[in-house]
């Protein structure tokens, strides 16, 4: 069973267990989601939320060891049943209330949950060590993957397997210096726009959990 990790206060649980690279990708994405530009407009609700759920899917699916973790850190999991989200996990990321993420679910399509022991099962089938941990396994419910869904979604939601190659980093603004062993892996996977081209000079470093 994995430990939860202890990170600074409101911080997500495993978050102990993430490598360097990785807690400084999650606060630059956790920052990016929380700008004005990203956050609910009413005429744009359901695309940002679709586009925030892609950028949340690059980070955390990238194809290694590491997947399963980040995306108990991120609080969404996609599962051969449909996606498992754990909302106060979630909310913590991309900086929406339980109310929002639920709604935009339903009005995406994922409208049905999967019954509890339906989901307990999908979810210990993909992280064995709930079996043993009931309190932690009643924060997750599975969205069903529905028959049809909006085709502008589809990207966010598809359950496939992604090469690393098309994957998403998720890089800081500022020129960093990593150990060289973590150097090969950076130069070697792609950026993506969605980071690329955001500021992130309006946010103080107080807002990044170390």
């Amino acid at each position: 069973m994995p430990k939860k990790g202890k990170g600074r206060m409101g911080s997500p649980l495993y978050w102990g267990m993430l490598n360097p690279i990785d807690m400084q990708r999650y606060n630059y994405l956790r920052l990016a989601l929380s700008s004005s530009e990203t956050k609910n407009q009413r005429n744009r609700r359901i695309a940002t939320f679709t586009e925030a759920m892609e950028a949340v899917r690059g980070f955390a699916i990238r194809g290694d060891s590491n997947d399963k973790l980040r995306c108990l850190v991120c609080g969404i999991a996609w599962l051969p049943e449909g996606i498992a989200i754990n909302t106060h996990q979630l909310k913590l990321l991309i900086s929406r209330c339980k109310s929002s993420i639920n709604g935009s679910l339903q009005k995406l399509g994922f409208t049905e949950n999967l019954g509890r022991t339906a989901a307990a099962n999908a979810m210990i089938a993909q992280y064995s060590f709930l079996k043993e941990n009931s309190t932690e396994l009643r924060k997750w419910s599975v969205r069903r993957k529905p028959s049809s869904t909006p085709i502008e979604t589809l990207n966010a939601f598809a359950i496939k397997s992604y090469a690393p190659d098309q994957l998403s980093q998720i890089v800081p603004p500022v020129e960093q210096t990593p150990p060289p062993s973590e150097i090969k892996e950076q130069s070697n996977e792609p950026k993506i726009d969605f980071l690329d081209n955001f500021d992130f000079t309006d946010f103080q470093e107080s807002m990044l959990w170390g």
